[in-house]
Order: C-alpha cells, then sequence, then structure tokens
C-alpha cells in the first residue's frame, strides 16, 4: 500500500485554500488543482509499505508527542517538474510543527522505514503541470494569510481512482 502521514484540515480551512486555488487556477494556460478532499500537510511520505507494517508505522505515530498546532499559511510557491510546476502554499516557519516532523521522522526510520532525506519544507499543493504566462502576483494570489489548527496526525493511503489520486484515513494520533 502507497501511504504518507499528514496533517488535515478542516472544512472551513480547505475552503480558503480553495480560494487560492481559484485565483491561481485563473491565471493558468493547463494545469490540475489539487482536489478540496485531498489537500493535506505531508509530515512524512512512506510509499509502498506492506500492510504487515502497518503496526509499526502506528507504533511511531503513538510515539510522538502531537501537540496541537496553530499553522499561518502566508507563502506562495512553486517547484519545477519537466511537465510544469507544482504550486504550493507554505506555512510560515514554526518550531512546534518541525518538532513535530522532526520526531516523527525519527521514529519511523528507528522502525526501519527509509524516508526522503531533502529538508522538510511545510506545504499544501495546490497544482501540478501548471503553466502560466508569467509570474503571478503573490499577494493578489495568495490574499490574506490564512490560519489552520490541527491536533491530529492521519496516516493516508494514497491509490489511483477513475478522477486522480483517493487518499483513505487508516489511523489517525
Amino acid at each position: 500500500m502507497r501511504m504518507f502521514i499528514a496533517l488535515c484540515f478542516d472544512r472551513q480551512v480547505r475552503r480558503e485554500i480553495r480560494d487560492v486555488q481559484k485565483r491561481l487556477g485563473a491565471l493558468a494556460r493547463r494545469g490540475a488543482l489539487t482536489p478540496e478532499e485531498n489537500l493535506h500537510l505531508t509530515l512524512a511520505f512512506l510509499g509502498e509499505v506492506p500492510e504487515a507494517r502497518l503496526g509499526a508505522v502506528q507504533e511511531a505515530m503513538e510515539a510522538v508527542d502531537m501537540v496541537p498546532l496553530t499553522l499561518t499559511f502566508d507563502r506562495l510557491g512553486r517547484f519545477s517538474q519537466r511537465e510544469g510546476a507544482l504550486w504550493w502554499l507554505g506555512a510560515a516557519p514554526d518550531p512546534a510543527l518541525e518538532t513535530v516532523q522532526a520526531a516523527l521522522a525519527r521514529q519511523l526510520r528507528q522502525r526501519g522505514f527509509l524516508l526522503e532525506e531533502r529538508a522538510f519544507k511545510p506545504h499544501l499543493t495546490l497544482g501540478r503541470r501548471m503553466e502560466l504566462p508569467e509570474a503571478p502576483d503573490r499577494e493578489a494570489v495568495l490574499g490574506t494569510p490564512i490560519t489552520a489548527h490541527a491536533e491530529q496526525m492521519t496516516l493516508m493511503r494514497s491509490q489511483r481512482g477513475e478522477r486522480g489520486m483517493c487518499y483513505t484515513p487508516l489511523y489517525r494520533r
């Protein structure tokens, strides 16, 4: 099973993020916006995990002191990719978030999971394969910073479905 651990947000926050997506999408020549129900902040990408290892993932999650988080999404950016840019909404630096993510990564590695080595850059994916005619006015696209609360992390299963990626919660901590 393809899995990741994420912070998920309530409907109001997802709607605020959707407003940012709409402003970005209005500028795009092409691209695919992330469906509202798939908006999340990835703490750890696990990739393919045998079902027999699900308990080890849950143990790692349980070993982390998950404190309530209040995040501010106040930056817009992109990662260049061959098929077009991936645009994201980034969270302001937050020591509590960084502590939770680092503790989770440490617990997962102790249980033998291989994680990406790149630095943690907390963000939500707004859209993929986006082609914009020019650099957007970031403040106009972003609007007012978005405040989001998270009190639990969620283990998600990722599956390709008829309408794209489908994320199913498997476990919450």
